[in-house]
C-alpha cells in the first residue's frame, strides 16, 4: 500500500469532518425495465457480541475494528466509539426524555423518587446484547467514570439523578435466549431484574416509567397493542425510540493500529482511496430496504497499512422520521386532545405507519395513549458495521402519555380483530412506494386474511415485515429480495465502468 502526497495528510476526528458528508451519492438503484426504484422487505436487529471481559462490542462481520463517530446537538459535539454507544445510548436517552418533558407527563418522575425513595423502570422489547448490557447504574445514581461525567456535561443532562434513592430496572425480553448480562458488581440499593415472554403477560408489577428502545410497535401490532393497552391502563408514561436519520459520516478504525487518544480523536494518516459501496437501507425503520450508495475513503499510516477508513452516507430519502411536536407545557388533557387534532389536520401521515416515529404514534394512539414529544435523538447507535449497513438506530424518541380515555374500563377491551390489517392498511402505501403496481393485489390478500395453515405457521399475518414480504413476493411472481440483489449487483458494476 502506498501513502498518498503530503497535501493529503491530516490528523483526522469525527468533529472535524461530521459536517462534511455532502458527497454521499443519494441515488436509489431503478429497475432498467420498469423505471421503478427497487426495494424489498429488511430485518432489524443488532449484529455483534461482547468481548470476554465485556469492555468492547464487535461487529459479526468486522471484528478487528471499532467505529468513532460523533453525538451532536446544537453547537455540542462529542466523538463515541461503537462500544460507548452501545452501553450510553439507552440511560442518556432517558436522562434526556426526564429533562425535556419536565414540566409535563414526566413531571412528578424524578420529584416522586425522591420522595419515596425509589424508582422503578420497566425496559421493554429487550435486544439481549444490548439493554442488559448498557451501564444504567452509572447515568442514574452514580458513580459516573471520567468519560461518563464528560458527556453529561456536554448535553447538559441530569447528573446521576436518582443518587440515594433504590433504583430497579427490570428487563423484559420475549424469550431467553442470546442473553448477555453484566458482570459488574451494582452499587447498593440497585438491583436488575429480567422477565421472559410478552410483557403484559409476564409482568404484574406496575412500574413508574417503561423505556422501549427501536421496539418496532407496528411491526408487531397484536402483541404490543395488548402491551401498550395494559400500561396505559395502570397510567404509566412510556418513552420509546425508534430508527430515524443516519448518521452521516462515521469512522472505522483498527485498534491495533491506530488507537484513539483521551479526546477521542484519531492520529495522523494518509488519504490512499476512495470507492463506492453499495449497501441497504431501510429509512426510519419502514418495512422495506432500499439499495443504496455510500462513500469510503481508507486511511493509512507512515508504514502503509490502513488505519481507518471514513464512511459518508447518503442524505435522506425524506421518509425516515415524522412530526416532531412538543406538548410537553400543555397543563391539561383538553390541550393535548386539541394539539392531536391539530396534529392530524397539518400532518396527515402521522395517520399512517410510513416510519418507526409514525408506527408509535399510529398504534400508542389505538391503545389508550396521547402524544405528549417527539423529536431526533442525538444518541444514536450502529446494528451493523458500516460496510454492510446505515447507522439509524435509536434516531427519533417520542413520550406517550396515558390519554383520558384509558380508563380501568378500558383494560377488559379485547384485541380489536382488525389491528393486523389496520395497521398493515396504514403501511400499505408507504411499504410499496417502489412497487405501486403490486398496491392493488396486496391489498387484496391482506384483507383476504390467512390462506392457509402455513400463513399461520410462519407468522404472516402477525408480523410487518413477514407479510409485505410473503404479499409482495405472491403478487410479484419472484422473490422480491431477488430484485434487491441485482439492484446490489447493478450498482457494484457500475462502480467498475
Amino acid at each position: 500500500m502506498t501513502s498518498a502526497r503530503a497535501s493529503d495528510t491530516c490528523a483526522l476526528n469525527a468533529l472535524q469532518l461530521s459536517g462534511q458528508a455532502a458527497t454521499a451519492d443519494s441515488r436509489l438503484v431503478t429497475d432498467s425495465k420498469s423505471g421503478r426504484t427497487l426495494s424489498s422487505i429488511g430485518a432489524k436487529f443488532v449484529r455483534g457480541s461482547w468481548s470476554e471481559d465485556q469492555k468492547s462490542f464487535h461487529y459479526a462481520k468486522s471484528t478487528e475494528s471499532d467505529l468513532l463517530f460523533t453525538w451532536t446537538l446544537g453547537r455540542t459535539s462529542f466523538n463515541v466509539t461503537a462500544t460507548e454507544a452501545m452501553k450510553w445510548a439507552g440511560p442518556l436517552t432517558l436522562l434526556e426524555a426526564l429533562q425535556e418533558c419536565s414540566q409535563g407527563v414526566l413531571a412528578e418522575i424524578l420529584p416522586g423518587a425522591l420522595l419515596s425513595g425509589n424508582f422503578v423502570l420497566h425496559v421493554i422489547g429487550v435486544s439481549g446484547a444490548l439493554e442488559p448490557m448498557m451501564d444504567w447504574d452509572h447515568f442514574l445514581v452514580g458513580p459516573l467514570t471520567t468519560r461518563e461525567a464528560l458527556i453529561v456535561k456536554a448535553f447538559a443532562l441530569p447528573v446521576t439523578p436518582f443518587a440515594g434513592t433504590r433504583v430497579s430496572l427490570l428487563f423484559n425480553k420475549y424469550e431467553n435466549s442470546d442473553l448477555v448480562k453484566r458482570k459488574a458488581a451494582f452499587p447498593e440499593g440497585y438491583v436488575e431484574q429480567y422477565a421472559f415472554g410478552t410483557y403484559h403477560e409476564a409482568v404484574k408489577d406496575v412500574p413508574d416509567l417503561v423505556l422501549a428502545l427501536n421496539p418496532g410497535f407496528a411491526h408487531y401490532p397484536q402483541i404490543w397493542w395488548a402491551t401498550l393497552k395494559h400500561l396505559a391502563t395502570n397510567r404509566v408514561p412510556l418513552v420509546a425510540t425508534g430508527y430515524g436519520e443516519t448518521m452521516r459520516t462515521v469512522f472505522e478504525f483498527f485498534p491495533n493500529i491506530a488507537s484513539i487518544d483521551e479526546h477521542s480523536q484519531l492520529p495522523e494518516a494518509w488519504l490512499n482511496n476512495s470507492y463506492p459501496v453499495a449497501l441497504l437501507s431501510v429509512p426510519g425503520g419502514a418495512p422495506m430496504s432500499l439499495a443504496r450508495t455510500s462513500h469510503v475513503s481508507n486511511y493509512v499510516d507512515a508504514t502503509g497499512d490502513l488505519a481507518y477508513r471514513k464512511h459518508v452516507f447518503p442524505i435522506p430519502t425524506g421518509r425516515e422520521t415524522g412530526p416532531f411536536v412538543n406538548f410537553c407545557n400543555r397543563s391539561s388533557n383538553a390541550d393535548v386532545a386539541e394539539m392531536s387534532s391539530v396534529l392530524d389536520e397539518e400532518w396527515p401521515d402521522v395517520s399512517g405507519v410510513c416510519s418507526d416515529l409514525n408506527g408509535t404514534f399510529f398504534l400508542g394512539r389505538r391503545a389508550g395513549y396521547a402524544i405528549q414529544f417527539s423529536s431526533q435523538n442525538v444518541f444514536q447507535y450502529c446494528d451493523d458495521s458500516p460496510i454492510h449497513a446505515e447507522c439509524a438506530s435509536n434516531g427519533v424518541m417520542m413520550i406517550l402519555k396515558p390519554a383520558e380515555s384509558a380508563t380501568r374500563s378500558f383494560q377488559n377491551i379485547p384485541l380489536p380483530a382488525n389491528i393486523f390489517e389496520e395497521t398493515m392498511m396504514s403501511a400499505l402505501r408507504c411499504a410499496l412506494l417502489d412497487y405501486p403496481a403490486l398496491v392493488a393485489c396486496v391489498e387484496r390478500r391482506l384483507l383476504a386474511g390467512p390462506q392457509s395453515h402455513a400463513d399461520k405457521l410462519v407468522g404472516m399475518f402477525d408480523n410487518m415485515d413477514k407479510f409485505f414480504y410473503a404479499a409482495a413476493s405472491h403478487c410479484a411472481g419472484h422473490d422480491i429480495n431477488n430484485d434487491l440483489a441485482e439492484a446490489l449487483k447493478s450498482l457494484e458494476k457500475s462502480f467498475l465502468l
